[in-house]
């Protein structure tokens, strides 16, 4: 179940592995649905997450990772 509790977690471990990966010299990239909801949220656009687009969007990856 998602609690406050669950999602600051995961929250701390993407930042915790952002982070890590970006000292390491790789090129980290923020991508997936979260993300893309968020900046569908800010443009006023209504978002359907049962749509075929709003159920690809759900299974994106979340991180894009560009090592040197």
């Amino acid at each position: 179940m998602w609690s406050p509790e669950n999602i600051l977690k995961g929250k701390m471990g993407e930042a915790l592995i952002d982070e890590l990966l970006s000292n390491s010299g790789d090129t980290v990239y923020r991508f997936g649905y979260e993300t893309i909801l968020q900046n569908l949220t800010q443009s006023d656009r209504e978002f359907d997450r049962e749509t075929e687009t709003g159920q690809q969007i759900g299974q994106t990856n979340t991180h894009v990772i560009y090592g040197c």
